[in-house]
């Protein structure tokens, strides 16, 4: 049986904590262990958790006694106490869906050359939709590394939904943290890190739902992201006159993989730019 670390951060999130945790405990065919991480909330997270506790020993329990932020929190939970054999970061608004963790499992025990899954989300605001769960065995596709950056220029989005990726973690150790210079892209970067280190896998089924609300991480930088994509752009171009691959390669590529991802980040940075002045005029919502 597969064992499963996963990694939940939690800021303010105490009213959500109970059933992101449930999602991950009732997961099927797996040995889990879950991490809640609290960056110092100020609502009652602290007793949230010590109830989850002690209702089930597979869950343990952090507190900053400051509060450090997103990234940070992250590699704490990815670099310092994950030890099975995958690991997975589940933020604690989210839920997964009934099998995620043994239909990713699947594909990592028998394609050992991929070194993450992801799959298919469904957003929700109150109540997850109910869906009739995807069987063990369901689809799965299989890319290179190099398939993969290079879907990921053919448009501006990011195409794993985080609460879905489930990491090899000795890939996850090699690949290193999530980058602190990049607090709004940091997930995208470390994909095309991870895929430059081997194949990626993507489940068909759903494997998550994505809870949509007034508290999102992502409404917040969306909100007040235009004065950061300018800087950035303006920091890749000051860095590397002429885009040479070499001075804008993410950690772990290849010269060839590095060109292929400055391609990508341009298109990423104008897409986004073209979102956040159309937020400003009123006239774009998150769906």
């Amino acid at each position: 049986m597969s064992r499963i670390d996963v990694v939940i951060p939690c800021y303010k999130y105490a009213h959500y904590l109970r059933g992101c945790v449930a999602s991950v405990l009732n997961q099927d065919d797996v040995d889990v262990r879950v991490l809640v991480l609290d960056d110092c909330s100020p609502d009652n997270t602290t007793e949230v958790a010590a109830e989850l506790m002690r209702e089930d020993g597979r869950v343990e329990y952090r507190r900053h006694t400051v509060n450090q932020r997103h990234i940070a929190t992250y590699n704490e939970g990815l670099l310092e106490w994950a030890c099975a054999d995958y690991v997975m970061l589940l933020s604690a608004d989210d839920l997964l869906a009934p099998g995620a963790l043994a239909r990713a499992a699947r594909v990592l025990d028998v394609h050992p050359e991929v070194g993450f899954v992801h799959g298919g989300q469904v957003q929700f605001e109150t109540e997850p939709p109910s869906i009739t769960p995807e069987p063990a065995d369901c689809p799965a596709d299989v890319l290179t590394g190099e398939q993969f950056i290079a879907r990921c220029c053919e448009g501006a989005d990011n195409p794993v939904a985080t609460p879905t990726a489930v990491v090899r973690t000795a890939i996850q150790h090699a690949a290193g943290d999530y980058n602190q210079a990049l607090p709004h892209t940091a997930d995208m970067e470390l994909w095309l890190r991870l895929a430059a280190r081997g194949s990626v896998g993507r489940v068909t089924g759903v494997q998550a739902f994505k809870r949509m609300h007034g508290s999102n991480m992502q409404l917040q930088y969306l909100a007040t992201g235009m004065g950061d994509l300018k800087e950035r752009r303006k920091r890749l171009l000051r860095s590397s006159p002429g885009m040479s691959a070499s001075s804008v390669t993410p950690r772990g590529c290849t010269p060839w993989r590095g060109a292929v991802w400055a391609r990508w980040r341009f298109g990423q940075l104008a897409a986004r730019s073209t979102m956040a002045k159309r937020m400003s005029a009123g006239s774009w919502t998150m769906p």
